[in-house]
């Protein structure tokens, strides 16, 4: 009777510690679904903000942004030297790339490295082979800025004549 007890006694606990060590192996399999699932979740949620990141990035820089500033724009510069106080620009996009020129009088001259940030327009112009920075905030139909020369700085103002 006491070997049958003792038989028992190790069958309960050998059962026991089966339904312990399978509910472990339970609980830890849910946790590593549970981990597996958020990883995956994680990932997912990366690559989107990501991938989000990177077009609003894009098309900052190309198409929608260069949209605003093409067309043809008439300009004064009252404080300029004279036959320089008036012209156009000519902005026009070529391979989502923004290209311009400006018109005075009977000159045409090569707008070089255009920069856009937002509404402003950053590029230079070599007048009689003196290099000139134009910084101009565009508005609708409209611009104001500043053309910066060993003279000092002068101020510009356009309108929009054409898209």
């Amino acid at each position: 009777m006491k070997a049958c007890l003792q038989r028992q006694a190790f069958f309960r606990s050998y059962i026991c510690s089966i339904l312990v060590l399978n509910t472990g192996e339970l609980l830890k399999f849910e946790e590593v679904k549970i981990q597996i699932e958020m990883k995956k979740f994680l990932a997912l949620s990366a690559s989107v903000l990501i991938a989000l990141t990177i077009m609003s990035f894009s098309t900052s820089k190309l198409d929608f942004g260069i949209k605003k500033f093409v067309g043809v724009w008439e300009y004064q510069a009252p404080y300029a030297p004279s036959g320089y106080q008036n012209g156009t620009i000519n902005l026009t996009k070529e391979k989502k790339v923004l290209k311009g020129t400006v018109n005075i009088a009977s000159y045409t001259l090569e707008l070089e490295q255009i920069e856009t940030v937002k509404s402003q327009l950053t590029c230079y112009i070599s007048v009689e082979g003196e290099r000139v920075q134009l910084k101009l905030n565009f508005d609708k139909n409209s611009f104001e800025g500043v053309a910066l020369s060993s003279q000092g700085d002068i101020p510009m103002t356009g309108t929009r004549t054409s898209k």
